[in-house]
């Protein structure tokens, strides 16, 4: 559909060269963060807020990226009252398989249920490929910021990924710090898998 193609287009995300086992693109992104976004609580089996429903497809990228994700499934984990949202979409146009290239794009909510402000300052990823092979990224904060979210608030970026197989899944955590008591804890980030329609015919 055209708004998906725009949405796609807005990512096609400059991925020459990038042939090794896994590529972190964030930075080659068109880069949407929200911060200190009030979200609703919702019953257990509910979805955590409405913030992956999108209005009508507007010339606006991050409207584009909303339409993009908001029939996606999330995966989801929650630490000491901080709960962590992703979902994940496959990039058929950034991808190339004849290269063993495949991209991904995806998309966390940090939501802080909590009565402490807390802060971000540290991201930890695993990264492991559909041949069993595991990359680890650790850095500081997450898209260039260690962003501080207020109790009842929550913050969202998008991000990216290659893998040189056809799939594979991530999982990680974050290294928060208590605001209000100098605590320092981290938070897990649910494992999410990677999948593309090359995978079947890659088992085989």
């Amino acid at each position: 559909m055209a708004e998906r193609a725009q949405a796609a287009s807005l990512l096609r995300v400059f991925m020459i060269g990038a042939k090794h086992s896994c590529c972190l693109f964030w930075h080659c992104l068109p880069l949407f963060c929200a911060q200190d976004t009030p979200f609703h609580a919702s019953g257990a089996g509910e979805p955590m807020s409405d913030w992956s429903a999108s209005p009508p497809m507007s010339h606006d990228p991050e409207d584009a990226l909303n339409e993009l994700f908001s029939s996606v499934p999330a995966y989801e984990a929650v630490t000491e009252d901080v709960r962590v949202c992703v979902q994940v979409f496959w990039l058929p146009d950034q991808s190339e398989p004849d290269e063993h290239m495949y991209c991904w794009v995806y998309r966390i909510r940090i939501e802080n249920a909590g009565s402490a402000t807390v802060q971000l300052t540290e991201r930890t990823w695993h990264i492991t490929d559909a041949s069993g092979r595991t990359e680890y990224v650790h850095g500081e904060g997450v898209v260039g910021e260690q962003p501080v979210i207020r109790p009842q608030n929550g913050f969202d970026y998008t991000s990216g990924v290659s893998l040189t197989t056809a799939g594979g899944f991530m999982r990680g955590s974050y290294h928060m710090r208590d605001l209000n008591s100098g605590r320092r804890f981290e938070i897990a980030i649910p494992a999410f898998s990677l999948d593309s329609p090359f995978q079947i015919r890659q088992i085989h």
